[in-house]
């Protein structure tokens, strides 16, 4: 069993039935694996479908159904904020809703399963 943070890269490819996201799918469809997906990120997958003219609902559906929510709550809100300034100051691009996927692979101590190269020096990630 392992535990992993679901990054929106990683669902978009999963969702398309890519390459990359055939080998999302090992992870995402072992049910032996811990999942997790940031509230942000949903956010992201969802605005991503609706500009490509495709129906969220069913993308939303999946991740409910195969990862566990964590809300955006304050606590949650308060480290992607710490975390953001942190990378920030590494990499003058890194958005606020990865330092949401950093905040919740840090409260549920999770590996991050990506494809955004804002990821790559840091341990805890495994690159598609």
């Amino acid at each position: 069993m392992s535990r992993y943070t679901i990054d929106a890269y990683a669902w978009i490819e999963y969702f398309a039935g890519t390459e990359k996201g055939k080998t999302v799918a090992t992870i995402v469809e072992d049910p032996s694996n811990i999942l997790f997906t940031n509230a942000v990120t949903s956010a992201e997958i969802i605005s991503k479908f609706i500009r490509l003219n495709k129906d969220p609902s069913t993308a939303a559906k999946a991740i409910r159904i195969l990862s566990k929510i964590d809300d955006a709550d304050f606590d949650c809100s308060s480290l992607a904020g710490t975390l953001h300034a942190q990378m920030k100051s590494k990499i003058s691009d890194f958005g606020l809703a990865d330092a949401f996927v950093l905040a919740t692979s840090k409260r549920h101590q999770t590996k991050i399963l990506t494809g955004d190269p804002h990821f790559k020096s840091l341990s805890n990630v495994i690159l598609i």
